[in-house]
């Protein structure tokens, strides 16, 4: 049998800025390659370039987001709301790193839900879907 001792490689390639940026990977003897176009098997590994400009864009997205930002600026998590929103933030991108597959609707929950248990924020504008839209 095949061994599968080692991870899909990626590279991202950043593109112009009129383009968008391409996930290349290098499958290894493991997985199959569905009809729906999508590969079982390893999750591709980023390198740390890729990884250090999604962190970056994370952060971004996050310090954009109006309900969050109003947490942290009223301090609805208690005083220590500005590190609670930076663990928010690391569990995301963990989130990410940790899943195969992710859903727009999975993101929202988690969203929502982590803005109701640390910040008694309950986003009933819909605003989850702002940044998992994203």
């Amino acid at each position: 049998m095949p061994s599968c001792s080692s991870p899909l490689q990626a590279q991202v390639h950043l593109a112009q800025p009129a383009q968008p940026a391409v996930l290349e990977t290098q499958p290894n003897q493991c997985g199959m390659d569905l009809r729906s176009g999508a590969r079982t098997g390893p999750i591709a590994q980023l390198s740390p370039e890729a990884k250090a400009g999604f962190e970056e864009g994370v952060g971004l997205i996050f310090s954009q987001w109006t309900a969050l930002v109003l947490a942290v600026e009223n301090q609805w998590g208690g005083p220590d709301s500005a590190t609670k929103a930076d663990y928010f933030i690391e569990d995301i991108i963990e989130w990410f790193y940790k899943k195969k597959e992710h859903y727009v609707d999975d993101l929202e929950m988690e969203l929502a839900d982590t803005l109701l248990e640390d910040f008694q924020v309950e986003a009933e504008d819909g605003s989850p879907a702002q940044p998992s839209l994203l």
